[in-house]
């Protein structure tokens, strides 16, 4: 067993597409939000393929308590239907400059990492996609933004 098949079992998840690796055919930048405490700047979106797209961001923790980053907290919305983050994939993206997602974050820290999100198949690239993030696991305070 790999270490990637051992994680999957660790943490309960079911891998359903492999993370692909091909060149990047469009990037957008947009600004930052601010969610509760969380502070989400440098947002860019890079689609990988017609059906994964990359969302790199910095999060900043301007808060007095710590955060936990999970996949709960960061949703694509896409026509009207949201997605989640595909965490096996995303630990892959940012394991060599550590996890991104299921990370700790103390008070006034920054963490820079990529999210990996599925996109349905029959969609066109052009689609208008929308980035939902919220603080915490029951989500208090949420903002939408387009990339």
């Amino acid at each position: 067993m790999n270490k990637m098949s051992k994680l999957s079992t660790l943490l309960g998840l079911v891998v359903l597409t492999p993370l692909v690796t091909t060149p990047v055919f469009a990037q957008s930048r947009v600004n930052q939000m601010t969610v509760g405490k969380l502070q989400v700047s440098q947002i860019s979106s890079v689609k990988q393929s017609a059906h994964q797209l990359a969302v790199k961001m910095t999060v900043h923790n301007r808060g007095a308590q710590t955060v936990v980053l999970a996949s709960p907290n960061f949703q694509l919305i896409i026509n009207g239907k949201k997605y989640a983050a595909q965490n096996v994939a995303t630990i892959q993206k940012n394991r060599a400059m550590g996890h991104f997602l299921l990370q700790t974050l103390k008070p006034q820290a920054r963490l820079t990492g990529t999210i990996i999100f599925e996109r349905p198949r029959h969609l066109p690239t052009s689609t208008k996609v929308r980035l939902e993030v919220s603080e915490g696991v029951w989500g208090t305070h949420q903002q939408v933004i387009t990339l």
